[in-house]
């Protein structure tokens, strides 16, 4: 039985124009009731990005500033202490923002309406919307409606909240932008409740409801396309990834091996569909899966032959760059933490040892049941980083465990070189670190390839990594 339906989609052909107007800068004045360490994602080869670049310290009733070169609009994503999300924030060249942090939560207020509209990090009309469709949905459940009935003619939309725009140089494209937003963002909670459905093992939906669904969710598809420079100007991953892999299941077998050109489905795991993509979104949905795979290691993807593919396509560009980093990184850390078995009695006796043998040492001061020791091996990647720009100098990771077996397998976790203080070296520590008092941890020493004691007490990375290398630098320099 054929199904002939219309979803009440009023989807408005929205083609956004690029204008390039000269780079003016983008200017955030940032403040917080607290210390708190703001890291900043950039675009990438001009495509916005999920990828933390740029680090800063907002100190308390200190105005900081971070600037940035935009010649079009951007999206700018923020991430700070005590918040797991990171933070869109729209931006237009010549803006002046005021972004305010407080108790992990962020605002920002600019004169354009439209983006305070946009950079709203809650905003109740699209949670409203959500629900509603849940309850809608809901009664396919509860057997109180079939599939088609729920598409009835008062089916609900987003409310764009009453503002004033303005009619500044950008206002009419973030007015489009607004506009098309709202749309993805009424594509993205209608196809995730098909998912829903789906998914549900409680859900036994015949042949024809199974056709209605992905008849309804091709045609949410062709009704709402994906624009060519789509990350630049909207921030859900998840419709693109939605949008192309129904596109994807449409194709023979024989049209996806051509658009792989050679490499196998193992290369691009679930993002294949990528493939079928303009350049930029193309470019940004495979570095993204690439990354995902990286720290995620789900195992759908295999990260060597996605890495090929990223060097054959993409050498010289600022995106293979970065994954190239960040692929030596991930081998890096597959390879065993290397454990030192020897009896070290004191400091003086680190750079004597093989594994470090004369050489300037940043040691991180730690213990397994110290849960502010392992809160700071977040910036574990940056410190080695850095580390290994400066001439002639390694890190070192120092236990003051008592429990032998906990330390033993904590580190099979920490990628590094590792050391269990025994008692003469405790000692040690609390005389030339310590002044013979208590040992709170962590704490970061650096020591000179003669085995001095450099600096005694370094800037723990969490409150301010900057003035953390900052003090490695002039130790390292100090020392030569």
């Amino acid at each position: 039985m054929k199904h002939s339906f219309t979803l009440p989609l009023l989807f408005l052909s929205i083609s956004l124009i690029s204008i390039r107007i000269h780079a003016d800068n983008v200017r955030i004045s940032f403040t917080a009731t607290a210390p708190t360490q703001v890291q900043v994602a950039k675009p990438i080869d001009g495509i916005s990005t999920h990828i933390l670049q740029d680090s800063l310290q907002i100190l308390p009733d200190k105005e900081t500033v971070y600037e940035y070169d935009a010649d079009d609009i951007v999206i700018l994503r923020i991430k700070f202490t005590n918040n797991a999300f990171m933070h869109e924030l729209y931006a237009v060249p010549g803006i002046d923002f005021k972004v305010h942090i407080d108790r992990g939560k962020m605002s920002a207020k600019s004169d354009i309406p439209e983006l305070d509209y946009l950079n709203r990090t809650a905003k109740p009309e699209v949670v409203k919307y959500w629900l509603e469709l849940r309850k809608r949905f809901d009664q396919i459940a509860t057997k109180e409606k079939q599939l088609p009935q729920i598409f009835s003619k008062d089916f609900p939309h987003i409310s764009l909240p009453p503002f004033t725009y303005s009619k500044g140089a950008y206002s009419t494209r973030l007015q489009e932008i607004i506009k098309k937003d709202v749309q993805y963002e009424e594509c993205v909670n209608i196809i995730q409740q098909f998912y829903n459905i789906i998914l549900n093992p409680n859900n036994t939906l015949s042949a024809d409801e199974k056709t209605f669904v992905n008849a309804a969710i091709d045609s949410i598809c062709d009704s709402c396309p994906i624009e060519k420079n789509y990350y630049n100007y909207y921030t859900s991953y998840m419709y693109p990834s939605m949008y192309y892999r129904q596109l994807w299941s449409r194709l023979t077998e024989t049209e996806k091996k051509d658009l792989m050109e050679g490499y196998g489905k193992d290369t691009f795991g679930d993002d294949a569909s990528f493939l079928l993509a303009p350049p930029a979104n193309r470019l940004e949905g495979l570095r993204s899966a690439f990354i995902n795979e990286l720290s995620y290691k789900s195992g759908k993807m295999d990260t060597k032959k996605m890495y090929a593919y990223l060097q054959d396509k993409y050498a010289g560009s600022e995106s293979y760059a970065f994954c190239k980093r960040l692929y030596e990184k991930y081998l890096q850390s597959q390879k065993p933490s290397v454990r030192i078995r020897a009896e070290v009695n004191a400091l003086k006796e680190i750079p004597t040892l093989k594994e470090l043998e004369g050489k300037f040492v940043l040691i991180d001061l730690w213990a397994t049941w110290c849960i502010p020791c392992k809160a700071e091996m977040q910036y574990a990647e940056v410190l080695h980083d850095y580390v290994g720009q400066l001439d002639n100098t390694t890190m070192l990771y120092l236990s003051i465990d008592n429990r032998k077996g906990d330390w033993e397998e904590e580190i099979k976790k920490i990628p590094g070189i590792h050391l269990l203080a025994n008692k003469r070296m405790v000692e040690d520590l609390k005389e030339k670190v310590y002044s013979g008092g208590a040992m709170p941890i962590p704490r970061y020493i650096l020591l000179s390839p003669n085995g001095e004691v450099l600096n005694k007490e370094l800037e723990r990375p969490s409150m301010d990594i900057e003035k953390m290398k900052r003090q490695i630098a002039e130790g390292v320099n100090r020392g030569h």
